[in-house]
C-alpha cells in the first residue's frame, strides 16, 4: 500500500484512476454509489452531519442556480461550501468554501487520508463496486466542508438524482432546475424515465422548489413529492405556488410572492435562459425562510448580483465578439440560440463546436442551425471528444451550407474570427471542454491542471 501521494498532480492522477471504469458502465455499478460514499464518509466520522447541504439537480442551468444559491446564502452570513462538477480548468474547481478553491497543499492531504482506505476496500470487493472519481470527490468534499466550519454547502447533483453520490448527503432541501434528456443510455430514453431519477434526490418529509419543467415531467416530480410526504415549491413566471404533502392528499396549498421581484435584480449572468434560474434559486430562498433560515432581502439581491458562472453565455473575446457557452444537449442549444437572438439581434454567428462522444450530435447541432449557417468543426484534447471530421460531416447533414473542419480549439479560432470578419460574433459550444480549451486560449484560466 503506497502512502500520500507527494505531489498535486500524482494526487490528481490518482482520482482518475477511477473515472467509471468497466464495472459502471450501467446502473450494476451506479446503484451502489450512494452506499458507497456513506460507506466512506463513516469511516471519516461522517463529516456530512456536521453541516446542512442543498442538492440542485437537473438537466440544465443546475450550476447556474448553485452558484446563485450560494452567493445569496454567504451574502447573508453563512460560511458555505460548493460543490459542483465537471471543472472547467482545475479540479479544484470542484470543492470551494466562501467561493475559494481547495488549496491544493490540502487537496493532496486529502487524497493521503483517503488513499488507504480506497486500497482497502478495492482488495475486497468487485470491480462493479469500486468507488469512482466522482464518489471520491464527494466524500473529499464533505470532509473539507466539515473541517472548515461550513455551515451550509449547496451541492451540484452529478448525473441523475437517485443513485447519484450527492444523495448520500443529508438534506431537507432540493432543487430541480429544468430536465430534458441527456444521459439517456443511462437515465433512459424518455423524460418521465429521467425524472423519475432525477427525483430521487426529493428529501422523505422536505423541500423540493423545482423551476420550469415539461408536464410530463411536472407530473413525475407530483408523484413523488406525494409519496415523501414533502413540500413542493414551483418557481413559475407568475410566482410560486406551494403544495404541501406533510399531512397527505389533497395537498395544503397556497400562493407566496417571490421574496425578491426577480426583474428587479440585475445578473453578472449573461444569457435570458438565466431568469428562470433566478427564479429557481429565489423558490429556494423563499423554501428556506419558510424553514427559519435567515436570509435578508438586501443581503439576497447583494448576493445574486455579484455571483458568477464562468462558461455560461460568457464573453471571451471583444473584437470580434466571441462567447463560450457549455449548451450540450438540444434543448440547451435552443435557449442558447434565443439568448443570443435576444441579446446581438440581427448579428451573424459563426458556431464553434465540439463534442464528447455519446452526445446528441445531430440534435444539438439541428438547434444550432436556425442560429446561423457557418460552422467550424473543431475537436478538444480531451480523450472522449469526438474527432473533428465526424461533426463536420454531421453539420453538413444538418444543412450547414458552410462548413470548416479544424485540428484544434486554436486552429477553430483563427478560422472563425477570419470568417466573422467584424461583423458576426463567434460562439464556442457543445462541449464544455472546448470552452474550457477557449478560455485557456484568452487567457481566463488562472490555473490549469
Amino acid at each position: 500500500m503506497r502512502g500520500a501521494p507527494p505531489d498535486y498532480q500524482e494526487a490528481i492522477d490518482y482520482l482518475y484512476r477511477f473515472v467509471e471504469h468497466t464495472g459502471h458502465a450501467r446502473w450494476a455499478g451506479y446503484e451502489g454509489a450512494p452506499r458507497r460514499v456513506r460507506a466512506f464518509l463513516a469511516l471519516l466520522g461522517n463529516p456530512e452531519t456536521v453541516f446542512r447541504s442543498i442538492l440542485v439537480a437537473g438537466t440544465k442551468g443546475k450550476g447556474s442556480t448553485a452558484a446563485l444559491l450560494e452567493a445569496a446564502l454567504r451574502a447573508s452570513g453563512y460560511r458555505v461550501g460548493l460543490y459542483t462538477s465537471p471543472h472547467l480548468h482545475s479540479f479544484r474547481e470542484r470543492i470551494q468554501v466562501q467561493r475559494r478553491l481547495i488549496p491544493r497543499e490540502e487537496f493532496v492531504r486529502r487524497v493521503g487520508v483517503l488513499r488507504p482506505l480506497v486500497e482497502a476496500w478495492v482488495a475486497d470487493h468487485p470491480q462493479s463496486d469500486w468507488p469512482t472519481t466522482f464518489e471520491l470527490a464527494t466524500v473529499m468534499a464533505a470532509a473539507y466542508f466539515a473541517d472548515q466550519g461550513v455551515e451550509v454547502a449547496v451541492v451540484e447533483v452529478g448525473r441523475g438524482g437517485r443513485y447519484d453520490a450527492t444523495n448520500a448527503l443529508p438534506h431537507e432541501v432540493a432543487l430541480m432546475a429544468s430536465v430534458s434528456l441527456d444521459h439517456v443510455d443511462i437515465l433512459g430514453g424518455t423524460l418521465e424515465a429521467i425524472a423519475r431519477e432525477k427525483a430521487g434526490v426529493v428529501p422523505e418529509g422536505g423541500v423540493l422548489v423545482s423551476g420550469e419543467q415539461a408536464p410530463e415531467v411536472l407530473q413525475v416530480l407530483e408523484e413523488e413529492v406525494q409519496g415523501r410526504r414533502a413540500v413542493w415549491w414551483r418557481a413559475r413566471a407568475e410566482g410560486l405556488e406551494v403544495r404541501d404533502y406533510r399531512q397527505g392528499n389533497p395537498p395544503i396549498q397556497q400562493e407566496e410572492p417571490y421574496p425578491v421581484d426577480p426583474a428587479s435584480v440585475h445578473l453578472a449572468l449573461g444569457g435570458a435562459f438565466q431568469a428562470a434560474n433566478l427564479r429557481l434559486a429565489l423558490g429556494g430562498v423563499a423554501a428556506l425562510r419558510a424553514l427559519g433560515w435567515r436570509l435578508p432581502e438586501a443581503a439576497v439581491v447583494q448576493g445574486l448580483e455579484g455571483a458568477t458562472w464562468p462558461g455560461r453565455f460568457e464573453v471571451v473575446h471583444r473584437s470580434p465578439l466571441a462567447l463560450v457557452d457549455g449548451a450540450h444537449n438540444a434543448d440547451s442549444a435552443r435557449r442558447l440560440v434565443e439568448a443570443l437572438a435576444e441579446a446581438h439581434p440581427g448579428q451573424p454567428v459563426v458556431w464553434v463546436v465540439g463534442f464528447s462522444s455519446g452526445k446528441d450530435v445531430a440534435g444539438v447541432l439541428a438547434a444550432l442551425r436556425a442560429g446561423g449557417d457557418v460552422l467550424v468543426a473543431t475537436r478538444s484534447h480531451h480523450p472522449r471528444a469526438l474527432p473533428a471530421e465526424e461533426v463536420a460531416e454531421a453539420a453538413k447533414e444538418q444543412g450547414f451550407p458552410h462548413v470548416v473542419e479544424t485540428r484544434d480549439v486554436e486552429a477553430a479560432w483563427q478560422a472563425a474570427s477570419q470568417l466573422a470578419a467584424g461583423e458576426a460574433l463567434v460562439c464556442f459550444t457543445g462541449s464544455l471542454f472546448v470552452v474550457a480549451e477557449a478560455r485557456e486560449l484568452f487567457g481566463l484560466a488562472a490555473e490549469v491542471d
